[in-house]
């Protein structure tokens, strides 16, 4: 069984630019929620454990989320 999943979040979004330079890429919504949320779930259904995200420095706004 996998107990442990890592997700890269280093990209700089280049593509999707103007709206990258304000928000990650991650944190764009899709269908209302942001992306990263739909993948979380997506390990939480799984029954994956520990989540581990491997982001850039220059992600401080993902560093200041906080699980609920």
């Amino acid at each position: 069984m996998i107990k442990q999943a890592i997700i890269p979040l280093a990209g700089q979004g280049t593509r999707l630019l103007p709206l990258t330079s304000v928000f990650a890429k991650e944190l764009l919504p899709i269908n209302g929620k942001p992306g990263i949320e739909y993948i979380l779930d997506e390990c939480i259904e799984a029954g994956i454990k520990e989540i581990i995200f491997i982001i850039s420095k220059k992600k401080k706004l993902i560093k200041k989320l906080k699980a609920p």
